[in-house]
């Protein structure tokens, strides 16, 4: 926790996950058997909270991140998780995962890998669908845009590396490619269109993070 502190207090780390797809010392992963928070990983979110480090529970295991938003005493993020309701998948998240986010004053963030967006023909429209459902079960506070985009990313690092992507959850070749900043015009234009107001796009756009940056940082 010493070291936590101190490369926080040199470089700047502003956030954090529990974990990272496999379990670790702190807790359980999305694809592992979690087995929730360890007391090693309470004590890290509870220095968290005391220095102003923003928790992240994306790729994070259903009861590790409960319980993580459970005792958390400042705003929680999922920073690129969306709806499993919507896409059942390993990597996303429960309506129990994003009412709890929210109710800590959080956000949750959509991202744009296809793989974890409902299959639709646009892209765009599977992330409005994803959006929306986010925004109709806790509000519109509590939705953000994180596309998780790296255009140096291939599927043959995914298909090396099976001990962080299991090949169940990530079958080749899956049809809808990830998204790019690019998408982010059609994106408002489609929301627009559906009735969202200006303040509203704000919000999703970067002003619901902001809100949580200023109540957690210290």
């Amino acid at each position: 926790l010493d070291r936590l502190c101190e490369v926080r207090r040199c470089v700047g780390v502003r956030q954090m996950l529990i974990a990272y797809n496999r379990n670790n010392l702190a807790g359980g992963g999305c694809h592992d058997e979690d087995h929730g928070l360890t007391d090693f990983g309470r004590k890290i979110i509870h220095e968290m909270n005391r220095v102003g480090m923003v928790l992240d529970c994306s790729h994070s295991g259903h009861r590790s991140t409960m319980e993580a938003m459970a005792m958390a005493t400042q705003p929680v993020i999922f920073s690129h998780s969306n709806p499993k309701a919507l896409r059942s998948h390993g990597r996303n998240i429960t309506d129990d995962q994003i009412r709890a986010c929210a109710h800590t004053g959080g956000v949750i963030a959509i991202n744009g890998i296809g793989m974890f967006l409902p299959n639709r023909k646009s892209s765009a429209l599977a992330m409005i669908d994803c959006i929306t459902y986010v925004r109709d079960l806790v509000g519109v506070d509590h939705v953000g845009l994180g596309l998780d985009y790296s255009p140096s990313s291939t599927e043959q690092q995914i298909v090396s590396h099976p001990e962080y992507w299991p090949p169940a959850e990530y079958p080749p070749n899956w049809p809808m490619k990830d998204v790019g900043p690019g998408v982010i015009p059609e994106l408002s234009a489609g929301l627009k269109e559906r009735g969202w107001p200006e303040a509203d796009l704000n919000k999703l756009l970067g002003g619901n993070f902001l809100r949580v940056a200023q109540a957690v940082s210290k």
